[in-house]
């Protein structure tokens, strides 16, 4: 099988030869590495529209070996070279639009060299990548569509549907194995499948699972599908469910079906189909508890239908097949089920998972599920015992504490000051995530167990029960105060809440305190002699530039902390003029000149160590000047430059750009 889709691989990719000419490169990865196995393509220059297109024909094809070149025979001709996977190429120099890419002339019997990557995305795996090749588009334009419609007539959104090359319906309706021989069955692009073939006596046909484009598509709210760049072959028209597909013209008998023959031209959009009527539903409900038939939340509950569908109903996706969460009283539902056979499955962390076959009719049906599994519930209490309302403390969570090189941490919810979740057997220190810094924690017990000085032990089958008694804070230990400005506007961050990062001993985890409408926030009772890391939080939570604290024995006031919205990527890329001399060592800083905040003089530090290195924490929409560090003896900066702008003389303008390149060529000094 390998050998035939290869050698159909070499007859699409070789059109009659004619005088030919090699590109050559190397592809490296973000790390500067050499990468192995890439794939490297030619696309006639045309065009750009075109050549964006997933349905434009590779002239010519070819991998990076081990050390990450390649060799790229192709026709005399102007091309565009592109890396990595079919749906989001990386265009020579490195871009991803081929608008931006530049035009690479290949002549007869000549090697033109130095066509690089410093970037890629990785191609997804697929039946061609098995065998050691890429996945290729399909070659041809032809256009399938219709409408699909309910069985009231309407419009059907959200339906599958495939179009099968004959011979593979002959090949299952037969009982053999699927052919190779069909144009169709290679031309596979490398994007999200539209279906997700089941798993039975037509697995062997996941080469069908195509694009929105090619061989299947799902209908929009219009109810309209469109398939585009179908191969030249003859197909029948399949949607619905795997359970009761049908076939255009309106039949569910594959035999009855009327066959479509297209051509690199085909243009058919009257392709309409109406599915079979629903059949009466029913519904499936239950309860699930844990230990001594306490209510266990947040289970996930999956029915899946076990009902083996006939053929090629497998292609298509079955009607039930879903995922419910269990609620607060440990309850879920499933509305609208197809009566048959389905499997029903019930997780929750930290227990084996419990599975029951059913049968399901017309009746409704009643399910239960037990777990014998610790339950651990708690709730939040002011100090004199009246329930606690402020709904910042949103969070407490558990650790692990028994294997220091093995740490998990446990995030429980809380809701009207009360929490619930089930745990594993184990000791944990029990905190509270969140701690509004106008609050104190006054006590922790589990039972006579004081969480405040001991460990949380959770053993056997006994639920766990935790108080937390919390009251206003004494102005204790130390005071820490500050304003947050934005980095290009000065202004204050469109963001709620100040963290101070992290307590890994005591009652919470982090303090929170209120950012200001001036951008001011101030900290009580911070701990001393600790360094700390600054988070912003809220509906939007942009990055601290400066976010470590320093905090000694007496109180810290006038912190001016940077806020930045958005990061750019820059690669950095260290050239000998001669060749000759390491340049690993060379580095670059990047020192911020126009900010409105704070961030002036702040410096980011670059190592080059292999050309290529990407880092991101360079804040976006900002000057900076350059300079280059670390040369080697006897060396001077040639040049310095980005974008074709000269560092020397300019500033750096890093926009919003994903990547910037900042080249730099050494040379030896006169």
């Amino acid at each position: 099988m390998s050998g035939l889709l290869l050698a159909l691989l070499i007859f699409q990719l070789n059109p009659a030869q004619s005088a030919t000419g090699v590109a050559t490169g190397i592809v490296l990865s973000p790390n500067g590495m050499p990468a192995a196995g890439i794939r490297v393509v030619a696309i006639p220059a045309g065009d750009p529209n075109a050549a964006a297109n997933a349905g434009t024909v590779f002239e010519s094809l070819a991998q990076t070996d081990s050390s990450g070149r390649y060799r790229l025979e192709a026709p005399a001709g102007r091309y565009y070279i592109a890396a990595g996977s079919v749906n989001s190429p990386t265009y020579y120099p490195d871009v991803v639009s081929v608008a931006s890419a530049k035009v690479v002339l290949i002549t007869a019997g000549t090697v033109t060299e130095g066509v690089n990557f410093s970037r890629y995305v990785p191609a997804s795996a697929s039946l061609l990548g098995s065998i050691g090749l890429p996945a290729l588009p399909p070659g041809s334009t032809g256009v399938l569509s219709g409408v699909i419609r309910s069985s009231e007539g309407n419009p059907a959104p959200g339906v599958s549907v495939v179009a099968v090359p004959l011979t593979m319906v002959q090949s299952v309706v037969g009982g053999g194995p699927p052919p190779v021989s069909s144009s169709a069955t290679i031309a596979i692009v490398q994007a999200q499948p539209c279906i997700q073939p089941s798993n039975g006596p037509i697995a062997a046909l996941t080469m069908l699972r195509i694009s929105g484009g090619g061989l299947c598509a799902i209908t929009d709210n219009a109810g309209r599908y469109r398939m585009q760049n179908v191969p030249p072959d003859t197909y029948k028209i399949m949607a619905g469910f795997a359970e009761a597909p049908v076939f255009y013209p309106g039949t569910a008998d594959v035999a009855m079906a009327a066959s479509i023959t297209t051509t690199p031209a085909t243009m058919l959009d009257n392709l309409n189909l109406r599915l079979p009527a629903a059949p009466k539903t029913t519904t499936l409900r239950g309860h699930v508890t844990a230990n001594i038939g306490r209510p266990a939340p947040l289970a996930g509950i999956t029915l899946a239908s076990t009902d083996v569908p006939n053929g090629l109903g497998g292609l298509l996706p079955r009607r039930t097949s879903k995922i419910v969460p269990t609620g607060a009283d440990g309850s879920y539902v499933f509305q609208d089920v197809v009566p048959g056979s389905y499997s029903v499955r019930a997780r929750l962390a930290g227990a084996t998972v419990l599975s029951y076959d059913v049968v399901l009719t017309d009746q409704p049906r009643v399910l239960d599920f037990n777990f014998s599994i610790n339950v651990l519930s708690g709730r939040i209490l002011w100090e004199d015992g009246a329930p606690f309302s402020d709904n910042r403390l949103d969070e407490v969570a558990l650790r692990t504490v028994s294997n220091p090189n093995l740490i998990a941490t446990t995030i429980l919810t809380v809701s009207n000051g009360g929490f619930t979740r089930t745990v594993e057997s184990g000791e944990y220190r029990f905190y509270v995530r969140n701690l509004p810094d106008e609050y104190s924690v006054v006590s922790m017990m589990s039972g006579k167990k004081d969480l405040l000085n001991e460990p949380l032990t959770v053993s056997g089958a006994d639920p766990v029960e935790i108080e937390v008694r919390i009251a206003k804070r004494e102005n204790r230990g130390v005071r820490v105060s500050g304003v947050v400005r934005d980095a290009i506007t000065g202004k204050r961050p469109s963001t709620d809440r100040v963290h101070l990062c992290c307590f890994e001993t005591g009652p919470y985890e982090r303090l929170s305190t209120t950012l200001q409408p001036d951008g001011s926030f101030e900290f009580h009772g911070v701990a001393p002699q600790q360094e700390y890391s600054a988070e912003l939080r809220g509906q939007t939570s942009p990055s601290l530039v400066n976010s470590v604290i320093e905090v000694g024995s007496e109180d810290k006031s006038g912190l001016e902390m940077v806020s930045v919205a958005r990061f750019a990527q820059i690669n950095m890329d260290v050239l000998s003029k001669n060749g000759g001399v390491s340049t690993g060592a060379v580095s670059i800083t990047l020192t911020s000149t126009d900010a409105v905040g704070q961030v002036g003089g702040i410096e980011f530090q670059i190592p080059s160590g292999v050309p290529g290195v990407l880092f991101t924490s360079v804040p976006a929409g900002l000057k900076y000047n350059v300079s280059v560090k670390n040369l080697p003896v006897g060396y001077k900066v040639e040049s310095l430059s980005s974008g074709g702008i000269d560092l020397l003389a300019n500033p750096l303008v890093v926009g919003n750009a994903n990547t910037q390149t900042i080249r730099v060529v050494i040379a030896p000094k006169d």
